[in-house]
Order: C-alpha cells, then structure tokens, then sequence
C-alpha cells in the first residue's frame, strides 16, 4: 500500500469516528477534512498530466458524509427482526375473498363517494356491515397490519368505530360518508402510511419544512454560528442552535445555515426566538418552503441547465403517454454514467413504477446498486383479490396475477405462511458521477425508491426539502365498500432496509436545505465546492 493512501485511509477512519459526534464533531469533520483535502492537492501535483474526476470539496463532503447513517452488517438476525413485523397466519380457512371482488357487490360505483359535492349517505346498519369487511380486508390484506399493531390495535380501533356508528344511529336514520369517513380514519390514526388510502384520506400525517427565508448564518471552526453580521447565536428557543441551524446553499453558491424546523403540515406557522451572545433576542418566522408544481410537463426530457447536463423526471407513472418517455429517462443513463457531473430533478415526482429509478441506477454506476433490502408480499387469496381489484379499475393486464395465484405454494415462506420474503443484497458504490438530486415535499414512494438506491453511491448530494415520505408500503390493491361506495387502497407489500424505519410522512431528508425553486443556487453550488481529482491508480 502506497503511502498516500494509507494516510487517506486513516484520515477516513477519523472522520467516521467524528460523525457519530454530531454537531460538533462536523466542525471537526471539517477540519480533518480540510486535511484529506491537502494531501489531495498534493496528489493533483503529482499527477498533473493524469486522468481527473470530479469530487465535492471537503466542507461540502463533510456535510454529506455526517447527513449519510452508517452501514450496517447485515445478519440474520436482521431477517428474523423483520420476519417478527409481519402478521403470522395460523389459519387462512376464514378468508372471504370472493366478497371482495369488482364486480361483485357494487351497489354504488361512486370511487370518491365521501367526496362527493352531493354528500352520500350510508345507513348505520350497512356501515356497521362495511366496518366488518374492512377490518377483515385489513388483516388479510394489508402488508402493514403487524407493523403497526397487529390484532390489538386493529381490533381496538374496529371495537371504538362500531361503537360510534350505534351512538349515532340514535340520532341519525343515515350516515353522511364524510363523517363515516372521518371516523374510521380518525380512530386508523395510529397507521402511519401514505400508500392505505381511504376515500380521499391518507392515512399518515405529513411533516413538512418550514424555513426563514432571509436569515442566513455561518458556521466557525469553534462550531459557533454567526449571522452576516458578525453577532453569534448562543441559543435559538433556549436549545443548542445546531437544532434548527440546518446547511443550505446561498443564491452566490455558498454553504450557509438556515432557520428551519420539519413540523406537521397542520401546523400554520412557526415563531423562533433567537438570542445572540450580546444578550440581545430577536424573533424569527418561519414558512413553509412550499415549490411550485411542476405540471403540465414531459414525464422526462434531458436539457442543459446553466451549462450542466440536467434529467428532469417528473413521474413514474406507466402509461401511453409517458411509456416512451420513461424508457427515454432509462436508456439516457448510459449517456449520463459518461458525464463528470449531473444534475437530477426529481421534484414534484409522485412515484408509479420503481423499475425505472432501479435501472437507472444500474447503469449509472454500472452495477447493481442501494441499500440490504428485505421485501414482503401477501399471497393470500384478500391480497391477490384486492390486487385483481386494482387492475381491473385502472384496466391493466391481469395475466401476472393469475400466474402469482397458480405458483403461490411455492412462493409462499415456509416459515411465515401468506407471506413471500426476498432479500437484495446491498451494494455501495464509490465510483460514478458527482450526482446532485433535486427533491421537495412532493417527491415520493417510486421517486423515493430512486433516492434510497442514489443514498448508496459516494458523490451523490440531495439539495431541497424532505421528501414526501411514502416508502413503507406498496402493491396496493383496491376495497371498494359496498353501501357507501368508499375506495380504500390496501398495500399488500412491505419493504425496509436493514435500519427496520419508517418514513413515511416523514421522508429523506436533503444534504442542504434549499427551497425548491432554486435549482440555480444548485448550479452555483457546482462551480464553488466541486473540483477535479486525480483518478486511482494514475
């Protein structure tokens, strides 16, 4: 081993050391960073006429390395610890598929009913009879039944729900489906989870970023932090700055420190009071740092932007309109795993299908690529009927299913009945393009997936807000209720990594907190904190 990259190797072992010191610990990141940094310019002396790439410089490397968790060794342990999330089914004799099937028992083809302008309305009776079939859809169909509970919790809910339909059945000769509705989502409130849909409401509550735009802050090697004007901060609402000082990148492209707090979306505004060394205070707003929609677009198109090559991809979603557009987005990434640098934007992406965000990132990095994954999916005669269902509203092929129906005995985990268990073996890479993602409160499930696969490789960089948060679950199939006509999407597949988290509400959260209008701040970012290296082995 030459010397060099024995010293580059030591000085990264250091600088894991120091990340599990946060805050503080970024100040000396930075530092010995600022190290490795040297020892690299000393290399590009030396291989002056070699071969380059490009590498974020040390200040901005050490943000992203601290926002990175570590790796952890996967063992079967893990596997078990999963395998205990999942619902264990003794008996699969009580299933009642066939009530579940369209076109079966549809009195009311209303998909939106407890929307509906007109106000639907459902007799306590038959609401009581819905409440009955839910539930049992739940634990036979839902991925994410144990997860959050199990029987106790679920059972819990369905008991307090019944007893609310009787108290109102003293009052009422019918049911609005918007205080139906309510009910039941509000006594499901326990379920964290974008993708269980009931009617109109998902059930998961969404945090969101709120920000002051017109502060910004520095930090010193001291690890204090100080506005433009010099004063430090020694306190924001009593607690350690560093809780809601978060790196962000100015118009000019600078690393700077924001005001900012991810807080639930019912929350209407934020104050924080910030008290300077002086023993002056000041107040702060905070707002949320909302983007723009991105509609009426290309599903993908590659441009220019600011002279960088940029991949705008704004869904996932598989149809006529976007097929050639998405398979656009896969076979570019053979061109872009050629580039020095990209810029990514996934804002406002919603997610669909994970297959595109998968191959793209194979080829960027010219192998199988992100985190130990471990994914479950139902087999049982509620989930392939709830998916039957699905396919049948969006007019889609069913010939899969049929197949999945027909081998399920062999698919099926011998130890954990209804359930069919893979694993992915993760796989971090250091060797692609400097990455840099744009993302915002809209950017979710498929489009997250994407993320959690661009998180493994070493110079990717996420500039914007937290992502929507809709990773959980996923294969959702369709109940639509019988008397009131409510849709209730039911995912039938749950899949984590090897941390066991959820993020759904929640989401990835960026290396720098930007708005998500300013993919300009993202450019100029590239052109001060982005450089060339000399390539191993040159």
């Amino acid at each position: 081993m030459s010397p060099l990259i024995a010293r580059l190797r030591g000085l990264r072992r250091l600088r894991r050391l120091c990340v599990r010191r946060a805050p503080y610990a970024l100040c000396v990141l930075c530092f010995v960073s600022a190290l490795l940094f040297a020892v690299l310019i000393g290399a590009l002396a030396d291989a002056e006429h070699g071969e380059t790439r490009l590498v974020l410089l040390p200040e901005a490397r050490a943000i992203v390395d601290a926002n990175r968790l570590p790796r952890l060794e996967v063992s079967e342990n893990q596997l078990e610890r999963f395998r205990e999330l999942l619902y264990h089914y003794s008996d699969l004799s009580d299933e009642t598929a066939d009530l579940l099937r369209l076109p079966a028992r549809i009195y009311i083809s209303n998909s939106d009913a407890d929307s509906s302008p007109d106000g639907w309305e459902v007799s306590p009776e038959h609401a009581a009879e819905e409440v009955e079939l839910l539930f049992g859809a739940l634990r036979l169909g839902y991925a994410g039944y144990q997860f959050f509970g199990g029987d106790a919790a679920f059972c819990a809910a369905k008991d307090a729900i019944l007893r609310e339909i009787a108290e109102l059945a003293s009052y009422y000769d019918t049911i609005p489906n918007w205080r139906y509705s309510d009910t039941i989502a509000r006594y499901l409130g326990f379920v964290q989870d974008s993708h269980l849909v009931f009617g109109s409401r998902s059930l998961c509550e969404h945090m969101r970023f709120r920000f002051c735009p017109h502060c910004e802050f520095t930090l010193s090697a001291d690890g204090s932090y100080h506005d433009l004007d010099g004063r430090r901060v020694v306190a924001v609402n009593n607690e350690a700055p560093s809780e809601y000082l978060k790196p962000s990148i100015s118009a000019d492209g600078d690393i700077v420190y924001i005001l900012g707090v991810v807080t639930s979306e019912r929350h209407q505004a934020t104050l924080l009071e910030l008290e300077f060394e002086s023993g002056i205070a000041e107040m702060a707003w905070l707002m949320p740092a909302d983007g723009v929609q991105h509609s009426n677009e290309k599903a993908y198109e590659l441009i220019e932007f600011e002279g960088l090559p940029m991949a705008i991809c704004r869904t996932f979603r598989t149809s006529p309109e976007t097929a050639e557009d998405l398979s656009a987005f896969v076979r570019d990434a053979g061109i872009l795993e050629q580039k020095d640098l990209i810029l990514l934007d996934l804002r406002s992406n919603p997610g669909g299908a994970i297959q595109y965000g998968q191959e793209f990132c194979r080829r960027i990095a010219t192998t199988d690529t992100g985190p130990f994954l471990m994914t479950a999916s139902l087999l049982t005669d509620t989930a392939l009927a709830l998916q039957m269902n699905q396919q049948i509203e969006a007019n889609s092929s069913t010939d899969w299913l049929i197949r999945i129906r027909k081998e399920r005995d062999n698919l099926m985990d011998p130890d954990v009945p209804g359930w069919n268990i893979s694993v992915s073996a993760g796989r971090y890479v250091q060797d692609t393009p400097v990455i840099l993602v744009l993302i915002d409160g809209k950017t979710a499930s498929a489009a997250e997936a994407l993320i959690r696969c661009l998180r493994s490789m070493h110079n990717v960089v996420l500039i914007g807000t937290n992502t929507g948060g809709a990773l959980l679950t996923g294969n959702a199939g369709l109940l639509r209720l019988p008397y009131s006509g409510i849709d209730v999407r039911i995912p039938t597949m749950i899949w984590m990594d090897e941390q066991l988290r959820n993020l759904d509400g929640v989401g990835y959260y960026p290396d720098f907190w930007v708005h998500p209008d300013a993919a300009e701040n993202a450019a100029a970012f590239v052109r001060k904190y982005v450089v060339k290296q000399p390539v191993s082995g040159h």
